[in-house]
């Protein structure tokens, strides 16, 4: 399947489906920039995750302010990261178009 090159602005609005589809194509964007910091974005969720279950947890944890610390920490990496996979797809397009 050949797919055209995908709008960078529509980043944060494709479902996890159509990126990998996308990246699977033909088309030179989604690539690995995009998909490295989209990979670690996924770790920070799975960090916020641990915290906001053991923050939400039956047994009080032992330095919840820390845990509340790096959950909001995670929360601004994994925003920066998925800006910097969109911002990815953009300088490579522009590469391209650069040299059509």
């Amino acid at each position: 399947m050949v797919m055209q090159s995908p709008n960078p602005g529509d980043y944060p609005n494709r479902t996890i489906a159509e990126y990998a589809a996308q990246l699977a194509s033909a088309s030179p964007t989604p690539g690995g920039g995009s998909v490295s910091a989209s990979v670690g974005a996924f770790a920070c969720a799975l960090g916020e995750m641990v915290c906001n279950v053991t923050l939400a947890g039956t047994t009080q944890p032992e330095n919840p302010d820390r845990l509340r610390e790096a959950a909001d920490a995670g929360a601004r990496l994994r925003a920066r990261l998925l800006e910097l996979a969109a911002a990815d797809e953009r300088a490579y397009g522009g590469y391209q178009a650069a040299w059509a």
